[in-house]
């Protein structure tokens, strides 16, 4: 009896760590698309700064004798 019951302890261990590297990976995967994904916008805001033209002053209008 006590093996049946080490052998169901040790599936369940088994499948414990099985979950604890899926989550691993995930988090892993998730810290690559962060740091991605940081990239991309640090990118856009420098694209955006360097296309932002100086206020364009207002037209005059022609005043009417």
């Amino acid at each position: 009896m006590s093996t049946e019951r080490n052998v169901s302890e040790q599936a369940r261990l088994d499948r414990i760590e099985r979950h604890i590297k899926q989550l691993a990976e995930a988090s892993a995967a998730l810290q690559r698309e962060l740091g991605i994904a940081r990239q991309l916008a640090a990118e856009r805001d420098r694209a955006s700064r360097s296309h932002i033209s100086p206020a364009s002053k207002p037209s005059r209008k022609n005043k009417r004798r």
